[in-house]
């Protein structure tokens, strides 16, 4: 029997590297890719970016990649080549919880359980906000997701963007990647409601608080977009 956890951090690491090695040697040179912990606009930054249309990676070398979702929710900044950029989007926890754990289906399940390093749900029916809230911690792991990405030392930039602001930032990171997005798809761009009181009733908000609470105001509290250097070296726009 088979007793590999496909979803430990050891195993996304393993997807992830032998990912981008496929995509150095391939003719397509990746410059830039997303990362996120998910319910915050990764899928549209995608398509924004030329990566990703319509559930298919536009670079060839990306095509064959068994499970791409594993390496845009991999814990902790993967080894990439000097000359990429890393995008980290990140938002509001709620957000995120409210994301995942809305209209059920399989490709959620599998980025709850990969954001958790382990088969956290194996069933559907377990596939809902309250099962979640029951164990009173942040088994997503969201928290120290985004701790890894914002305090790791790579060898390459990464973009932080605060899924919040992520529309006034469109010229930024158009100037940033000398790229000009498709109009057609500026245009779609919608927010999800920030109500977070009107998402969840009191009694999962009370709980939410007390995971997120705290997180939450990290999050508000940081700034909109910045770069950092493989030198250390922090580069912030101004809101």
């Amino acid at each position: 029997m088979n007793n590999i956890n496909k979803f430990s951090d050891k195993n996304i690491e393993n997807l992830t590297n032998t990912a981008f090695e496929k995509a150095i040697k391939s003719s397509i040179k990746i410059n830039v890719f997303v990362f996120s912990y998910g319910g915050c606009g990764t899928n549209y930054l995608r398509r924004l970016l030329k990566i990703f249309t319509h559930n298919r990676y536009e670079p060839t070398s990306f095509k064959n990649i068994p499970n791409p979702k594993a390496c845009i929710h991999i814990i902790s900044p993967p080894k990439l080549p000097s000359y990429m950029t890393a995008i980290y989007i990140f938002g509001s926890p709620y957000l995120t919880i409210k994301s995942l754990f809305s209209n059920k289906n399989r490709y959620k399940i599998d980025t709850i359980n990969i954001l958790s390093g382990k088969k956290f749900i194996d069933d559907i029916k377990k596939h809902n906000l309250d099962f979640y809230l029951k164990n009173g911690t942040d088994s997503l792991r969201l928290i120290h997701h985004f701790n890894n990405w914002t305090q790791s030392k790579t060898k390459y930039k990464i973009l932080y963007i605060k899924y919040e602001t992520l529309q006034k930032n469109f010229d930024n990171i158009e100037k940033d990647f000398n790229i000009k997005f498709d109009e057609k798809i500026k245009r779609n761009y919608k927010q999800r409601d920030n109500l977070i009181t009107n998402s969840f009733t009191k009694e999962q908000l009370k709980q939410l608080d007390s995971i997120y609470g705290h997180f939450n105001k990290k999050i508000e509290n940081m700034p909109d977009y910045w770069m950092k250097y493989p030198n250390g070296k922090i580069s912030i726009k101004p809101s």
